[in-house]
């Protein structure tokens, strides 16, 4: 994972990546999983997600993880919450209110930071890495979370050569790939998106961590 260009794109605001409105197939399929009131949820390379404000809406607590300082902090100004009114301010974590944001590579992160966290909402991790990145994602995440844990990923897919990535096309056969052996997967719904001013895909997978 190449934080350098992660952050660059942060700092250059280049982050088109960004969606301002709520996602869709997260409103319609979250609470299908079945995630219990105040389960954590983990959102691995969350940039400073609208979504993690509707998780903590529908009742969480949100563990965020992101390389980017300036992505944090403005996840936090532009919802109101400033640095200055946060609870607990510590080296590499920034945190108010149902909000936890782990500053660094998520490959960092341990089982230890991960105890209570009972699912992954992934709209943005998986498809921002390339092939072989995916793939040590996946083995990450398998190292670190309990057994139990639900995941809803939101993919994307778009004719090979017609994007320049990030993000990344993952279709349903690597979904299974990276995941079946350890986990229960379904594929909930593909519906038509718009990805960079193209036509494309975004699909939505229900994984359970066996």
């Amino acid at each position: 994972m190449d934080r350098n260009f992660w952050i660059s794109r942060w700092n250059d605001n280049q982050i088109g990546f960004h969606q301002e409105n709520y996602n869709r197939l997260l409103r319609k399929y979250w609470h299908s999983l079945g995630v219990q009131q105040g389960g954590e949820v983990l959102v691995p390379l969350c940039g400073k997600s609208k979504d993690m404000l509707w998780l903590a809406e529908a009742g969480h607590r949100v563990l965020g993880n992101e390389f980017s300082d300036l992505a944090v902090e403005s996840f936090f100004y532009e919802n109101d919450m400033p640095q200055a009114n946060m609870l607990n301010v510590t080296s590499g974590i920034r945190e108010f209110g149902a909000f936890k944001i782990m500053i660094g590579d998520f490959f960092d992160m341990s089982a230890r930071d991960t105890k209570n966290v009972a699912a992954v909402y992934d709209r943005a991790a998986l498809v921002a890495l390339p092939t072989q990145i995916r793939k040590k994602y996946a083995a990450h995440l398998r190292k670190i979370l309990p057994s139990g844990c639900l995941i809803l990923l939101i993919s994307l897919e778009y004719e090979k050569g017609k994007i320049d990535p990030p993000p990344y096309t993952v279709l349903a056969d690597e979904v299974n790939s990276l995941f079946s052996d350890w986990c229960n997967t379904e594929h909930l719904e593909t519906l038509p998106a718009i990805i960079k001013g193209k036509e494309g895909f975004e699909g939505a997978y229900r994984i359970e961590v066996k």
